[in-house]
């Protein structure tokens, strides 16, 4: 019978070196405490960017109606209008049968609401405009292309921005912050 005998090498180079025992628990505490900072600052920046990113789609939202209303109002020889109230807007078409204005409820042109802070202005100039029995929209768009010239401004805490038409269906943002205090 075979008989096997190990040996415990107490060998000073099986130790482990210094620099190679892992990290203390000061330089853990060190680095969580850094990410938790940055960390942090990430997150508190958040609100700014998901406020402008509001601002941002906004704009876009509303040149893009614009354009495409007026695309509308051409290709489907309609006339459509556009009006500020309250804290939204909205599309509306001329009926000439019941002689008014209606508003379009189907998509893309369903009333709208601002996210909260935002505000619509809108400069016409002072046309006295006698279409059909109500009151018609401020800004006109017809379907021989021609726009009511306006300027909207769209409004938050964090600065403002202008919509220009130029009358014949070119619309462009401008700097709203410009000549304000």
């Amino acid at each position: 019978m075979r008989t096997f005998v190990s040996r415990i090498c107490n060998d000073s180079s099986s130790k482990l070196r210094p620099w190679a025992r892992g990290f203390t628990l000061i330089e853990i505490l060190v680095v969580l405490f850094i990410v938790s900072v940055m960390t942090g600052i990430v997150v508190s920046s958040i609100p700014a960017l998901v406020v402008t990113d509001t601002f941002d789609t906004e704009m876009r939202r509303l040149k893009t109606l614009m354009t495409l209303a007026h695309d509308e109002a051409v290709s489907a020889s309609v006339e459509l209008g556009f009006r500020t109230e309250g804290f939204g807007y909205e599309f509306v078409r001329y009926d000439d049968d019941g002689q008014q204005w209606i508003t379009l409820d189907e998509r893309p042109f369903r009333p709208r609401q601002l996210e909260e802070g935002q505000l619509l202005s809108l400069r016409i100039e002072d046309v006295p405009l006698t279409i059909g029995e109500d009151e018609p929209p401020a800004v006109l768009i017809l379907s021989s292309g021609e726009v009511t010239p306006f300027e909207l401004r769209l409004k938050d805490d964090l600065g403002s921005r202008i919509l220009t038409a130029d009358g014949y269906g070119g619309f462009e943002w401008d700097n709203g912050n410009e000549g304000e205090p």
